[in-house]
């Protein structure tokens, strides 16, 4: 296996500054002189977002150099990849990774660390600091929400769901190829289904469809309870 260093102090006959020098690990020439010589190693990370002081993310930051300097002056870290499998990793994000205690362990990232400028750990507030060489595979996909029938939805742009407005009670699909549509996950004025019965359902037992007279000569509905009906329907009006 081969290191590479470069070369940070001129002497009588050696290269130019900043040359490379490659050499056998085990070979100590450039060791001997650490005032001439530094180690190159290669970091595991690239950052990709920051966060400013309100908690949002820099706006059209991209340059690589600006979003590290900020990084290091003590700006949040956001995002970051993991530069030997280009796998990006993100505040919030819930991970598989081993560590000493156990094999494999779940955490979630409420942050970044970076250590001598070549590597960098997240931090889990129930296991502390870990390298983000050490997650295994691929981030663990939290969904977006869940259907009121019990299905996670993880891509408001991919899968397909029904929806329905609370206020029209109107059936909706959201279709799969229904790209950049401008559609928003919306809780409080709709409803989610994954399946077309349940959603047809919910409308059949929310819809108002029969008049008083039909509820009383279809039920055996006491007068005091048809006073009570009259009661809540006028409220609703």
């Amino acid at each position: 296996m081969k290191e590479q260093y470069k070369l940070i102090k001129v002497y009588p006959g050696s290269p130019e500054l900043g040359f490379i020098l490659e050499q056998k690990s085990g070979s100590v020439d450039a060791n001997k002189y650490p005032e001439f010589w530094e180690k190159v190693v290669e970091k595991d990370y690239e950052i990709l977002t920051i966060l400013n002081n309100n908690n949002d993310i820099f706006p059209y930051l991209t340059n690589k150099s600006c979003i590290e300097y900020l990084a290091k002056s003590g700006f949040k870290i956001h995002s970051v990849k993991r530069l030997s499998d280009g796998e990006i990793f993100t505040i919030g994000d819930k991970v598989e990774f081993n560590i000493h205690a156990y094999k494999h362990a779940i955490g979630i990232i409420s942050g970044f660390v970076i250590y001598n400028n070549t590597s960098i750990s997240f931090v889990d507030n129930q296991l502390g600091y870990n390298s983000i060489l050490k997650i295994i595979g691929n981030k663990i996909k939290q969904p977006l929400f869940t259907t009121e029938d019990g299905v996670d939805i993880f891509d408001l742009h991919k899968d397909e769901y029904y929806f329905i407005r609370k206020d029209y009670l109107r059936l909706n699909l959201k279709k799969s190829t229904d790209y950049n549509d401008g559609f928003v996950y919306e809780p409080e004025i709709e409803v989610y289904f994954k399946s077309k019965e349940k959603a047809e359902e919910y409308i059949l037992m929310n819809k108002p469809m029969l008049s008083l007279i039909e509820v009383a000569n279809n039920s055996n509905i006491t007068v005091g309870g048809m006073k009570s009906l009259i009661k809540l329907v006028k409220s609703k009006l």
